[in-house]
C-alpha cells in the first residue's frame, strides 16, 4: 500500500471513528438519564445495567469541599481540628515562549545558523528577507505559511529545521 493509499485509508477510519463515537456518547447519555432516574428513585449510589453482551455501570459520585474551615469548626468543635488536614498545593504557570526555550534547551534543539543565507538560498531578495526574519517564529506550519507568502514553495523540511533550531536559539 503506498502512502497516499495509507493517507487516504486513515482518513476513512478516522471519520468512521468520530461518526462511531459521537453514537456512542449518544447512547452513554441516554444510558446515564435512565439510571440516574432510576437511583435517585430507589436512593441508590450504584447501579448495573445489563445486556446480552454485558454490563455497564453507573455511580452517583458526591463531592465534599470545606469551603469555610472556621465555621466548620464553629459547628463541629475542636474534633475538626484533629481530623482535618490542611493541604495547599503550589502550581507553576510558566509564559509561554519561556516555556519554549526550556524545552529547546533540554532537548538540545538549537543551534546557529546563517539565517539571511538560509532565506537567501530559497530565493529571497534583502527586503523579503527582512520581512521573513519578523514573522518566522520556528513552528514548522506557520513559517511553511510565511515562506509561502513570500513566494517559497515546494517541501523545504531541511531549511524549516534549520530555522527552528535558528529562532529556538534566539
Amino acid at each position: 500500500m503506498s502512502l497516499t493509499e495509507k493517507v487516504d485509508r486513515a482518513i476513512v477510519l478516522d471519520r468512521a471513528i468520530r461518526e462511531q463515537k459521537k453514537e456512542l456518547d449518544s447512547i452513554k447519555a441516554e444510558l446515564q438519564t435512565a439510571a440516574l432516574t432510576d437511583m435517585e428513585n430507589k436512593s441508590l449510589k450504584h447501579l448495573q445495567l445489563f445486556g446480552t453482551a454485558g454490563n455497564c455501570e453507573a455511580m452517583y459520585k458526591e463531592k465534599f469541599e470545606i469551603d469555610n474551615f472556621d465555621r466548620l469548626v464553629a459547628v463541629v468543635g475542636n474534633l475538626v481540628r484533629d481530623k482535618v488536614k490542611r493541604e495547599e498545593e503550589v502550581k507553576y504557570k510558566v509564559d509561554g515562549r519561556f516555556k519554549d526555550a526550556l524545552i529547546a534547551l533540554v532537548k538540545g534543539d538549537f543551534r546557529q545558523h546563517d539565517l539571511d543565507g538560509i532565506l537567501a538560498g530559497m530565493g529571497l531578495d534583502a527586503k523579503k528577507i527582512k520581512v521573513a526574519k519578523k514573522k518566522l517564529k520556528g513552528e514548522y506550519r506557520k513559517d511553511k505559511e510565511v515562506l509561502a507568502s513570500l513566494g517559497v514553495t515546494g517541501a523545504r523540511e531541511e531549511e524549516l529545521d534549520a530555522i527552528r533550531e535558528a529562532k529556538n536559539l534566539e
